[in-house]
């Protein structure tokens, strides 16, 4: 029988979506490279009441589908994320995500922004304040 790391916890996070950033001219060559590096990372907002959790998502993340950049149209391109996300969380650090995970069958992941790794942030249609549901997390037996 396998052991279960007793420092960590599984989690599942699934995601759906389509949208456009924002992402300035004079930044668009470094970006095209880190999507080509796998260095883009997409940052999303777990919430539970009034406690706001983070967490990255980088392209090597994914089991199952991914993420994919368009081509650049003016100052912006299309993102669309779909798939499935398995990783290990820290029991300690993450004691209130888990917490909150083990009181609700899953809870909503929300887009925040898509960072290089320059940690420039690019945002949904540019709009810092734009944020939206992209699917769910949940704690894996």
């Amino acid at each position: 029988m396998a052991k279960k790391n007793l420092k960590s916890e599984k989690i599942e996070m699934t995601a759906e979506a389509a949208f456009n950033i924002v992402v300035p001219k004079e930044s668009q060559t470094a970006f095209e490279r880190d999507v080509k590096r796998g260095e883009i990372c997409l940052n999303t907002q777990v919430r539970d009441g009034d406690l706001i959790f983070f967490m990255e998502i980088y392209p090597d993340h994914f089991t199952e589908g991914g993420m994919k950049f368009g081509a650049f149209s003016k100052d912006g391109c299309s993102v669309k994320v779909s798939g499935k996300v398995v990783k290990d969380i820290d029991r300690k650090s993450n004691a209130d995500l888990i917490s909150a995970l083990q009181k609700n069958s899953s809870l909503s992941l929300f887009f925040a922004d898509v960072s290089d790794s320059n940690v420039n942030s690019y945002y949904k249609d540019g709009d810092d304040s734009e944020t939206f549901e992209l699917g769910k997390i949940r704690l894996l037996g």
